[in-house]
Order: C-alpha cells, then sequence, then structure tokens
C-alpha cells in the first residue's frame, strides 16, 4: 500500500505485471490478516465508511468523496470478512484489496459493460441526477 501511495502507476504496473505472485498478497490470504490488524498498521483512510448515523444523509456523505468521475464501487457492511466473522470498520481492507484488482485486471469501464452479451444489468445509463437523488433520499 505505500508503494500505491507513493506512486499509483508503478504500483499498478507492478500488479499486472506480477499477478500470479501478487494476488495471495493483494487480495485472499493475506487480506484476511490485514484487517484483523487494520487499526495497527491504519495509516490514512481509504475508501469511504458510511455508518447507520448517516442514515437519511448517505447523499451528503457521498458527496465528500474527492472524485468526481467514479466507475466502480465495492460496498461491504464489515460482516463475515473471509470468514473471520465482524470486523467492522477493520473490514475496509476487503473492498480495498477488490477495487486494486478490479483496477489492474478489470480492464472495463461501466459503459463497455452494458454492451457485453453476457451483462446481467440493466442495459441502460447510470441513474444521475434529479433520478439519482430520488433513489438515494428514498426512505
Amino acid at each position: 500500500m505505500e508503494l500505491q501511495e507513493r506512486n499509483e502507476r508503478l504500483f499498478y504496473k507492478f500488479l499486472i505485471d506480477n499477478v500470479e505472485e501478487l494476488l495471495p498478497v493483494v487480495y485472499t490470504p493475506t487480506v484476511g490478516e490485514a484487517c484483523q490488524k487494520y487499526g495497527s498498521i491504519f495509516k490514512r483512510p481509504q475508501g469511504l465508511y458510511i455508518s447507520s448515523k448517516e442514515k437519511g444523509n448517505i447523499l451528503e456523505v457521498l458527496k465528500n468523496w474527492p472524485e468526481r468521475t467514479i466507475q466502480a464501487i465495492v460496498v461491504t457492511d464489515g460482516e463475515q470478512i473471509s470468514g473471520l466473522g465482524d470486523l467492522g470498520c477493520q473490514g475496509m481492507g476487503i473492498p480495498v484489496g477488490k477495487l486494486s484488482l478490479y483496477t489492474a485486471h478489470g480492464g472495463l469501464c461501466p459503459s463497455v459493460l452494458l454492451k457485453d452479451e453476457f451483462y446481467i444489468g440493466l442495459r441502460q445509463s447510470r441513474a444521475n441526477g434529479k433520478c439519482r437523488d430520488a433513489i438515494c433520499n428514498d426512505p
């Protein structure tokens, strides 16, 4: 993660070129141990935490994310992390690891997926503006 923080391009190039060796480090089984120790190895926030206290204000919390162009989101409730049980906030290692792999090896943006013959979602543009706000603010 230190390499990713210092030089993101080098991190992903290294991950792509060495996926077989690094997969167990970036994800299973190492991610489980990292999640168990997340509090002691925590350096800076990664991801966005939304607690039950934000009920009714999730859209406002999401607006705090610094990027405006989002291509992928991984969501977890921190429960049953890699068979380790409820790790709460310390489960953030799972979505962080998954997004690293998706970024390095996914190679597809969501708009390309809509054209894939095996895509199982709705074949329509993502909800945005008032439509998305109505969905996010639905009680």
